[in-house]
């Protein structure tokens, strides 16, 4: 079960020690992970990311390979993208265990490397997509906050607020999507600072 660290010593979310935590229990959870066969398809990057999140959503997960096994050959930056929006759209609250590996994943090419290499970290990745249990409501909500024209002050606001006052405000009683849209905002927040000190390596 995922278990990160949100809060430092003075209560502020910590980004670089959450990715630290999500990055050791990611290299926990793909453990003795024996990849498949590569057999990419001959068919085009536009294709085979439509059948990837088209599998994945049927939880098909051998066409899901198949596909990511095409995208990594010919395509590789556009199979980790996708597979981390497949992830948020698709999965969403239906497996946070399954976010938090998406979310390492991406942390370099140089980290998938410490884990066995692309094929074997994007194997992984796909075949867990492809079995958790899916929830749109996460997605559902997003489109929403993002949207709806009674959010648009608060999204003007919320933009300039730090992640304390936005995490406040989710704990607060503000209505279901003024909550989704502040925790959107303290995540982009935490993300930014992630990549800011770890980088894409």
């Amino acid at each position: 079960m995922f278990q990160a660290p949100l809060k430092s010593k003075e209560g502020s979310v910590n980004g670089p020690e959450v990715s630290s935590v999500i990055k050791q229990q990611f290299a926990v959870a793909i453990g003795v992970w024996e990849p498949p066969p590569f057999e990419p398809l001959a068919i085009s990057p536009w294709l085979a990311a439509a059948l990837l999140q088209k599998s994945i959503r049927r939880a098909e997960e051998n066409f899901g390979l198949r596909a990511a096994a095409t995208l990594l050959q010919i395509s590789p930056d556009r199979l980790w993208r996708r597979c981390a929006g497949i992830a948020a759209e698709d999965v969403g609250l239906g497996n946070v265990d399954v976010i938090a590996n998406v979310a390492a994943s991406m942390s370099g090419r140089q980290f998938r490397s410490r884990l066995g290499g692309e094929w074997r970290v994007a194997s992984f990745i796909v075949s867990q997509i492809a079995n958790a249990t899916k929830c749109r409501a996460s997605d559902d909500l997003l489109m929403c906050a993002e949207r709806h024209p009674s959010l648009a002050d608060a999204r003007r606001e919320f933009a300039m607020m730090t992640t304390r006052e936005l995490l406040s405000i989710v704990a607060g009683s503000a209505s279901i999507p003024e909550r989704g849209l502040a925790r959107l905002g303290s995540l982009v927040n935490a993300i930014l600072g992630w990549f800011w000190v770890d980088g894409m390596s």
